[in-house]
C-alpha cells in the first residue's frame, strides 16, 4: 500500500510538490517571490506551483494569486522546469517499449482483457496498440482518472448545498487535465516569451531503470485498485490540509503537512525527493543567475523547489539577490 501511495504521490506531484519552508523568519510566506538586487536591471519573479493531485483547477487556483499575471506580464522569458515545446523531451526510447516487448505477451489474458477496458475508455484502442511502457501508462491512466473522481466529487459537493454560487460553478468548470505549470507555459507561449527549460540546460532525465516485468506487475496491481488508492489519496488529511495551505500560502503550515506525508511514505521517496528537488535545485542555480541577468524572467517550478535551506528562495539569497514575498 505505502509502495503503490508513494507512487501516486511520485507521478502526481512530479506528478503535487513540496516540503520545507523558508530559514528566513521574517519572510516565510508566499508563493509568488520578487528577485532584485545583486545588479539586475529589472526583477524577476519565482512562482512554486502545484502539480496535479488535488489541483485540478489550475487556472482558477491561479486567479487566486496577487499580482501573478502582473508579474508575468512583465516578463521577457519563461523558465519552467521544462520546455514542452521542445520537441527533444519526447524521446520516444525512453517513453515506449522495444518493438518485440507488447502488452500481449507481458500479460496473461484476463490482465490483458482489464488492461483493454482503461485503453479502450481512454485512449480508443485496445492495449496491443499501445507502446507506452507501464509506467508512463499507469501514469496517464490514473491521471485522466483523478479528475473524473476529482469531478465526481465536487458534483457531489454542488448537489449538497442549498444554494449554488457562481464561484461553485467555476470551480467545477475548471476542472482540467492540464496542469498549472502547463497552463503558465501556454499562456508564456502565446505572449512570445522566450521559453527555457532548466531541466533541459542542465540535462536531467528522471530514472527509467524499473524492468519492464515489474513495471507491468506494478501497473496491474494499481489497475486494480486504482479508486481506492485515489479515495484515499483525496481523504487524506495530510493531503487536505496541504492543498488549503497552498491555497493560503501558508509555507508553514504546507512543511508540517508535508513532512507529515513523506514520514508515512516509502523510504525511497525521500531518497526520491533529494534527488529530484534538492540535486536539480544546486544544478539551477548554476544557471538561474544568467538567465535572469539577460531577461526579466518569470520562474515557474514545483513549489517543493522554493524552501528550505537548499531551497531556490535561500540559495538566490546567499548569491546577494533580495527575494521577497509578493503580497
Amino acid at each position: 500500500m505505502k509502495t503503490i501511495k508513494s507512487l501516486l504521490l511520485f507521478i502526481n506531484v512530479v506528478l503535487i510538490s513540496v516540503v520545507f519552508c523558508s530559514s528566513d523568519i521574517k519572510e516565510k510566506n508566499g508563493l509568488l517571490w520578487k528577485i532584485s538586487g545583486n545588479g539586475l536591471a529589472e526583477p524577476s519573479y519565482l512562482f512554486g506551483t502545484a502539480h496535479g493531485g488535488p489541483f485540478l483547477s489550475a487556472s482558477l487556483l491561479l486567479d487566486s494569486i496577487p499580482h501573478l499575471y502582473d508579474a508575468l506580464a512583465s516578463s521577457k522569458q519563461f523558465v519552467g522546469e521544462k520546455n514542452i515545446f521542445n520537441p527533444a523531451n519526447f524521446d520516444k526510447g525512453k517513453l515506449l517499449m522495444e518493438a518485440d516487448s507488447s502488452y500481449a505477451l507481458l500479460l496473461n489474458k484476463e490482465d490483458l482483457a482489464l488492461l483493454d477496458t482503461f485503453t479502450v475508455k481512454y485512449f480508443h484502442s485496445a492495449s496491443d496498440k499501445i507502446r507506452l511502457k507501464p509506467f508512463y501508462l499507469f501514469g496517464a491512466i490514473i491521471s485522466k482518472r483523478t479528475i473524473e473522481k476529482g469531478r465526481e466529487i465536487a458534483y457531489k459537493n454542488l448537489k449538497t448545498k442549498k444554494y449554488v454560487t457562481d464561484a461553485d460553478l467555476d470551480e467545477y468548470n475548471s476542472i482540467s487535465e492540464e496542469s498549472m505549470d502547463l497552463f503558465l507555459q501556454k499562456k508564456a507561449h502565446s505572449k512570445g516569451l522566450r521559453i527555457v527549460g532548466l531541466d533541459d540546460i542542465i540535462g536531467f532525465r528522471s530514472k527509467d531503470t524499473i524492468p519492464l516485468t515489474k513495471q507491468v506487475g506494478q501497473l496491474m496491481y494499481g489497475l486494480r485498485n486504482m479508486d481506492k488508492f485515489i479515495d484515499e489519496y483525496f481523504n487524506d488529511p495530510s493531503i487536505i490540509a496541504f492543498k488549503n495551505a497552498y491555497y493560503s500560502q501558508n509555507l508553514d503550515e504546507i512543511e508540517k503537512q508535508s513532512t507529515a506525508f513523506h514520514t508515512d511514505s516509502a523510504n525511497v521517496i525521500n531518497i526520491i525527493v533529494g534527488d529530484l528537488v534538492y540535486d536539480r535545485n544546486l544544478k539551477w542555480m548554476d544557471h538561474i543567475p544568467q538567465l535572469i541577468s539577460e531577461k526579466p524572467s518569470f520562474i515557474a517550478v514545483g513549489v517543493r523547489h522554493l524552501p528550505g535551506k537548499d531551497g531556490l528562495i535561500d540559495l538566490l539569497r546567499r548569491k546577494g539577490y533580495t527575494v521577497e514575498s509578493v503580497k
